[in-house]
């Protein structure tokens, strides 16, 4: 009976420890290599960051995607603690780790055979541009395109699902001369859906620290400090 006793109140212990177990909720859009297809064996570079880190203080990394600016938006709401791929200009009033998770470039991209080039912010205003909604670029084309986003020969701007995908589509249907997207990122999408050759560089913006990336935590997260430091 003793025996008895003493399972059944390690039972009891055991299963209020258990409930207590930590997890930590990180959202963004598609973004692969950065961040890929929740659950696979290869869930993304900055999420494979994530869990390792965690992993070492018994916390659980749940992952998974959502349009950019939904993310965002719940997030700071703090719906989810985290969204990964962020620069500080994506969400200036989250709590960012000291140094970045990975890096990027921006880089713009036209479809093969056309000729046209970034040499400067005066020679966007040659083709109609595609962006994706709420994504910080650079402080240059973040204005640009803030005083063109209702013209649509300048400037083009998704926002919802598979935007990359949509923006691709229409760049190779002609109806955007050009889009602006993260080197790895593209170079990623290209390889996957047997496009290389059929879109070229154009061009890149010059380096800055809006190329830095990080996984970035809820401005309402009583402990985003902690899990910054993490």
């Amino acid at each position: 009976m003793r025996r008895l006793l003493l399972f059944m109140c390690a039972v009891f212990v055991a299963v209020p420890m258990a409930a207590r177990a930590e997890t930590i909720t990180i959202v963004a859009d598609r973004w692969c290599p950065y961040n890929c297809e929740p659950g696979s064996e290869h869930p993304g570079v900055m999420i494979e960051i994530a869990q390792r880190a965690f992993a070492k203080h018994n916390i659980t990394v749940e992952y998974s995607v959502m349009p950019w600016t939904r993310a965002i938006e719940e997030t700071r709401q703090h719906k989810y603690t985290a969204i990964v791929g962020a620069s500080h200009k994506d969400a200036p009033d989250f709590v960012f780790p000291g140094i970045p998770q990975a890096q990027m470039r921006n880089v713009f991209y036209v479809k093969k055979g056309n000729e046209w080039r970034f040499t400067d912010m005066h020679s966007l205003k040659q083709v109609s541009l595609g962006v994706i909604a709420d994504y910080s670029y650079n402080d240059q084309l973040n204005a640009y395109i803030a005083q063109n986003r209702n013209t649509p020969i300048y400037i083009q701007i998704i926002s919802g699902d598979g935007a990359l995908e949509r923006n691709v589509k229409k760049l190779l249907a002609g109806r955007i001369g050009a889009l602006v997207e993260g080197i790895h990122v593209m170079d990623y999408y290209l390889a996957q859906h047997d496009l290389v050759g059929q879109i070229t560089q154009a061009g890149s913006l010059p380096a800055s620290e809006d190329d830095n990336l990080f996984i970035a935590f809820s401005p309402k997260e009583e402990k985003a400090k902690i899990y910054a430091n993490i």
